[in-house]
């Protein structure tokens, strides 16, 4: 092997070595972005963690406990935006199981209908109206469930990020003037 790469040419091996560079590049950028992510997320976790450090024995469980105080406003964030979006989904289409099905043209759309009418335009057009509302309806719910397959389909590339974001997150929380200090020197 290394004696037929003696063999190649120097033309031919620098397209080889940009090839190669940029597969590496196309491998390691996510997980770059996640620990540089991290570097920035512990940067405040290590102030709430600073908060804790007279009340607990070890700094390690500080972190911890800075991590948990940080992560549980987001959790929570998340979870009443899911929810709001089930009950608005609910809402325009009377139950989930509805919502599910595609191309359902069930949609409870009173309180539409009662606007456009009020607006007092020709019957014509208020109809042309509510049909283009219920559509745009239908399709943004479409696209919003096609986006979640989506999501769940890269759930395990997700979830490496995650474990990467975590455990950098708690390594510059708990040892980042460490990587400072080597940073500049």
């Amino acid at each position: 092997m290394i004696s037929n790469l003696k063999k190649m040419t120097f033309s031919t091996i620098i397209p080889l070595i940009i090839i190669l560079t940029l597969l590496s590049l196309g491998i390691l950028i996510p997980i770059l972005s996640m620990v540089i992510f991290g570097a920035i997320l512990a940067y405040y976790i290590r102030f709430i963690a600073k908060k804790f450090d007279p009340y607990v024995k070890y700094n390690t469980l500080a972190v911890f406990l800075g991590i948990i105080l940080f992560v549980i406003p987001i959790i929570l964030l998340l979870y009443f935006t899911f929810n709001q979006f089930l009950l608005i989904a609910e809402s325009f289409f009377g139950s989930l199981n509805q919502a599910a099905v595609a191309g359902n043209s069930t949609i409870n759309m009173t309180q539409i209908n009662e606007a456009v009418q009020n607006l007092n335009l020709p019957g014509n057009i208020s109809q042309s109206i509510e049909t283009i509302i219920k559509n745009g309806i239908t399709q943004f719910f479409s696209y919003i469930a096609s986006s979640a397959i989506v999501l769940v389909s890269s759930i395990p590339s997700l979830a490496a990020q995650m474990l990467i974001l975590i455990f950098s997150v708690f390594y510059f929380a708990r040892d980042g003037d460490k990587v400072v200090q080597f940073i500049s020197i």
